[in-house]
C-alpha cells in the first residue's frame, strides 16, 4: 500500500484522560499503525519511516496532581534514508517549532466530549503538513501484514501449487 506523509501527535494534556493521540482528519492509517509510530518515536526521534520531535509539558492528573509528560509530534510515512542531512535537520527544526503551537491546539479540543477516545482528529495537522519544507517528500511503502493476510496468502499459494500440479498431470 502506498501512503502519503502524515503528521501524528501524542499529548499527555488531555485533561483527566491523560495521554491521547492527535491525528489528522481523514487519516488512512490503522490505529495499530498510529500506535506503532507513537511507540517508536517515544524510543527514538528518527526511524526509517518517520522523524519526530518532543518536549516535556506539565500534565494535570485526574486527582489534581501535576507531573511532567512527553508531548510528541511525528512526521510519518517518509523514507528517511532518502533525505539529505540538511533536509532532515530542516524538518526536525520545523517539527520542534510546531510543538510550540500545541498550547493553542490543546486548548481548542473539548476533552470532555472527545477525550474518551484514544485518538482525536484535528484539521490543524493537515494544515501543518502543507508547508514548503514538507513538500515532495520521499514516501515510505507501508504494507501491513496481519495474521489473516498470511493465512490467505498461504491458502492461495497452496491452491496455485495444486492447480499447477494438476495441469502437469
Amino acid at each position: 500500500m502506498r501512503s502519503q506523509p502524515v503528521l501524528l501527535a501524542e499529548t499527555p494534556r488531555a485533561g483527566i484522560h491523560g495521554h491521547r493521540f492527535i491525528i489528522p482528519t481523514d487519516l488512512k492509517m490503522s490505529a495499530a499503525q498510529v500506535e506503532s509510530f507513537i511507540r517508536r518515536a517515544a524510543e527514538k526521534s528518527e526511524g526509517k519511516d518517520y522523524l519526530a520531535a518532543d518536549h516535556l509539558v506539565k500534565q494535570q492528573l485526574a486527582n489534581g496532581a501535576i507531573r511532567t509528560g512527553n508531548e510528541t509530534i511525528i512526521l510519518a510515512n517518509i523514507k528517511v534514508g532518502a533525505l539529505s542531512n540538511e533536509r532532515k535537520d530542516k524538518i526536525c527544526n520545523l517539527l520542534k517549532r510546531r510543538l510550540a503551537d500545541f498550547d493553542e491546539l490543546i486548548a481548542k479540543i473539548d476533552w470532555q466530549a472527545g477525550g474518551r477516545q484514544t485518538s482525536v482528529s484535528r484539521p490543524e495537522l493537515n494544515d501543518w503538513l502543507d508547508t514548503e519544507e514538507l513538500q515532495n517528500l520521499p514516501v515510505a511503502n507501508l504494507i501491513e501484514i496481519t495474521p489473516l493476510h498470511a493465512v490467505i496468502a498461504g491458502i492461495l499459494l497452496g491452491l496455485m501449487a495444486g492447480t499447477f500440479i494438476l495441469f502437469l498431470l
